[in-house]
């Protein structure tokens, strides 16, 4: 797939770790080292254990961090709230431009303040201009600006996960709908579409941040 990413013109890939069947740290070094190899793209490495059961740990990006082409990393980082610090410190005498993105909207301040390089979000089809309002105001000392900031985005996405939910596709694309006005349809299967019970807290919580 990354060839084909590349032949179709892509020049950077993120790539999530392998689900289903649990390798071991020096699996998942050898399995990104092939790919690596096999492909003149730079790659994001995509850390997202609550879906896949295993985490990048940081020996392991260490390590990885010292093949060229292997560039960042979006952490989803529920499982550890301070595992991008451990990321830093674990690469930063390799390649202190390592790029390492926080991938959970629900802890963008707290990793912001670990020194999270930015956001791969999909709550920034919503809160684009609030996520990057978070960054300005805490790179500006702002810090209570910031936290009232992240509010509307916590609040939100805490919405995301009624229902049992992990994923939160099934109420985010109702949302993106609402605000937008772009019809992009309900989730695929194995995913149920939300419900109106569901949808009428989110577009609650939309209201009162001001999106609807």
């Amino acid at each position: 797939m990354t060839r084909m990413a590349v032949e179709a013109g892509v020049d950077t890939v993120m790539i999530v770790t392998p689900f289903y069947n649990k390798p071991t740290q020096e699996g998942l070094y050898l399995h990104y080292k092939e790919v690596a190899e096999s492909t003149s793209a730079d790659i994001i490495l995509y850390n997202i254990p609550i879906f896949t059961g295993v985490n990048i740990d940081p020996p392991t990006l260490r390590e990885l961090s010292k093949i060229k082409n292997i560039i960042g990393i979006k952490d989803e980082s529920g499982i550890n709230p301070t595992q991008i610090t451990d990321y830093f410190m674990a690469v930063e005498d390799i390649n202190p431009e390592f790029a390492v993105f926080n991938g959970d909207d629900i802890m963008l301040l707290p990793t912001i303040i670990q020194g999270a390089m930015g956001i791969i979000s999909g709550g920034a089809a919503i809160f684009g201009h609030e996520i990057r309002a978070i960054f300005q105001a805490f790179e500006a000392g702002e810090n209570e600006k910031a936290r009232e900031i992240n509010r509307k985005l916590y609040s939100f996405c805490k919405t995301l996960g009624q229902g049992g939910r992990i994923l939160p596709n099934s109420l985010l694309r109702p949302a993106v709908e609402a605000v937008s006005g772009v019809k992009i349809g309900p989730p695929r299967h194995p995913l149920t579409q939300a419900t109106e019970e569901e949808f009428a807290v989110t577009a609650a919580v939309l209201k009162k941040v001001g999106k609807l």
